[in-house]
C-alpha cells in the first residue's frame, strides 16, 4: 500500500490516537493497582477504596477500549512489518555460519528489499504527516488569533454578545480538532522515531 493509497485522514489519525491512549492509560491503571497490592501486603494496609477506584477506571477503559475496536492502521501494520523484518535479519544473521551462504545471501537480500519497500513507504507517509501536521499548526494559529480578535471585538463592543456566543463557540470546536490532529500526527511520527 503506498502512501498515496494509505488512509491518513484526520478521523483515521485521530482513531488510531485516542485507541493508543485507551492503551496507555489501561496499561498505567493496571500498574498502579498491582503497585498498591504490593505496598498494601508490604505495609499491611487497607486499600480497598483506592483498588476500587483503580478498577471502575480500569472497567471504564476497557469498555472504551471495545467502543473504539482493534487497534488497526495500514501505517501501522508498515511499522510492525518492518520491525519483523528486523528481526528476522537478525535471527538470519545468527544463523550466517550454520548455511550455505548462497541461502544466506538470498534470504538476506529478499529481507532487505523487502525491507527497503517498507521503509520507501514510511518515509513518504511520514512527509505526508508532517505535512498534515504543518498545515493544522498553521490552522491553530489562525485560529487563536481569530479567538483573539473575536474576543476584542466583543470587549470593545463591536459585536454583540449572542453573535460572540456563536463565533467563539465554532471558532473554539475548530481549534480543539486541530489540536487532536496535531495530538494524533505526533503520536503516529514517535512511533517512526523510536521504531
Amino acid at each position: 500500500m503506498t502512501a498515496e493509497k494509505m488512509d491518513i485522514t484526520p478521523n483515521s489519525l485521530k482513531k488510531v490516537a485516542k485507541r493508543v491512549k485507551i492503551e496507555e492509560e489501561l496499561k498505567d491503571l493496571k500498574i498502579k493497582t498491582e503497585k498498591l497490592k504490593i505496598r498494601a501486603e508490604i505495609e499491611e494496609i487497607d486499600v480497598s477504596e483506592e483498588i476500587n477506584k483503580l478498577d471502575q477506571g480500569i472497567a471504564k477503559l476497557t469498555k472504551d477500549r471495545e467502543n473504539h475496536g482493534p487497534l488497526e492502521h495500514p501505517f501501522l501494520d508498515l511499522i510492525d512489518n518492518q520491525t519483523k523484518l528486523q528481526e528476522r535479519l537478525k535471527k538470519l544473521n545468527e544463523k550466517k555460519g550454520e548455511i550455505q551462504a548462497t541461502v544466506y545471501e538470498s534470504l538476506k537480500n529478499e529481507y532487505l528489499g523487502e525491507k527497503e519497500a517498507i521503509a520507501q513507504q514510511i518515509n513518504q507517509t511520514t512527509e505526508k504527516l508532517r505535512e498534515m501536521k504543518q498545515g493544522a499548526s498553521k490552522g491553530a494559529q489562525s485560529l487563536k488569533y481569530s479567538i483573539e480578535e473575536l474576543s476584542v471585538r466583543k470587549e470593545i463592543e463591536e459585536i454583540p454578545e449572542e453573535v460572540y456566543n456563536q463565533r467563539i463557540s465554532n471558532l473554539k470546536s475548530e481549534l480543539a480538532q486541530s489540536e487532536e490532529l496535531k495530538e494524533a500526527v505526533d503520536f503516529l511520527l514517535r512511533m517512526v522515531k523510536n521504531n
